[in-house]
């Protein structure tokens, strides 16, 4: 937790992608999602959430938190998690992210990257 709240400090934009949009407990503390693709959404994290609370309700995995220092123009959503460290270089890389974080289906793995 204290590394994702590293990373929220130094970013001015922090966005989650979930591989189910509605009906999830993180739904409830972001409200409706920014885009969706599928069944996937994209929902942006306010600067005032709690990590511990947000990170609590995502302990089922299939999710990615992207982490942006500048402000975005736009971001596609992916219909599904990326599951390679090339792909998720790919992700970081198209989406003018400083970091990346991936959580697979059963929370117990991460997946993280920085741009090189």
């Amino acid at each position: 937790m204290d590394f994702i709240d590293h990373l929220r400090m130094g970013s001015r934009l922090v966005v989650l992608w979930l591989k189910e949009a509605s009906g999830t407990a993180p739904q409830c503390l972001l409200g409706e999602p920014w885009k969706v693709a599928g069944s996937a959404g994209l929902f942006e994290v306010p600067q005032a959430a709690s990590t511990k609370v947000l990170l609590d309700s995502l302990y089922e995995g299939g999710w990615e938190l992207l982490f942006f220092a500048r402000p975005i123009e736009t971001l596609d959503v992916p219909e599904f998690i990326v599951d390679e460290p090339e792909q998720l270089l790919e992700t970081l890389r198209s989406a003018k992210a400083d970091a990346i974080v991936v959580s697979w289906l059963d929370d117990i793995e991460w997946l993280i990257a920085f741009p090189v």
